[in-house]
């Protein structure tokens, strides 16, 4: 388990940046394989064919799954909250109105659980399970709606948590200051109602093995 330095949130920040920085999937690459080989110890047939295919796709496919914008996620939670949705709700309805909403200290946790399945021929040899986790400790925050559209934001310090595991092993994670007021991007404004979650890559992907034979 790695924890990265904590440099401040950038604005329009992925997952994938914020704990992998400039090393991308190379920085899962060791990480994995040995999780990889703890979880599959038991199955020396598995843990071979992985290790085939562990520094050449793995990490990258791994990688993928933290794709995830960082203000879009925040975004997707306070589209829950209760007072911008009532607001969202009222301004859509009346046309010119902006409604100023005072948010207390809140949490927004959200997770993801991406899966590799390796495969080998016509045969699956074992289903790879992650997990990423980003949440939000937020205080002070006010937000400007109108047309149901998130169009300002003030305040909002706090700190982000993201964390990435496979198998229940923990492959990196980091904490560092959160200022929502600089880390998401609004634009024109963003509609608070009706707003799909943000996604990771798929939620399976199929890496594949290829068989090889001893010269005869």
């Amino acid at each position: 388990m790695t924890t990265l330095a904590e440099p401040p949130v950038e604005p329009a920040l992925d997952v994938r940046t914020f704990l992998l920085g400039d090393e991308g999937p190379a920085a899962l690459r060791e990480r994995l394989r040995d999780a990889v080989d703890r979880d599959s110890a038991d199955r020396p047939e598995v843990t071979r064919a992985l290790r085939r295919v562990a520094d050449e796709q793995l990490a990258e496919v791994a990688a993928g799954f933290l794709d995830v914008d960082l203000g879009a996620t925040a975004v997707a939670g306070w589209r829950l909250h209760g007072q911008l949705r009532d607001a969202a709700r009222e301004t859509a309805a009346t046309p010119g109105l902006t409604t100023i909403v005072e948010l207390a200290e809140h949490r927004m946790t959200s997770t993801w659980r991406p899966r590799i399945d390796i495969v080998l021929g016509p045969t699956t040899l074992a289903h790879l399970a992650f997990e990423l986790a980003v949440t939000f400790d937020i205080v002070g925050l006010h937000a400007s709606v109108t047309a149901g559209r998130l169009t300002r934001l003030g305040g909002g310090r706090g700190q982000l948590e993201a964390a990435f595991s496979f198998g229940g092993q923990r492959l990196v994670e980091r904490r560092a200051p959160f200022d929502a007021h600089l880390s998401v991007r609004l634009g024109p404004g963003v509609p608070l109602l009706g707003v799909p979650e943000p996604r990771a890559a798929p939620s399976v992907v199929e890496a594949a093995v290829e068989e090889t034979h001893a010269p005869r």
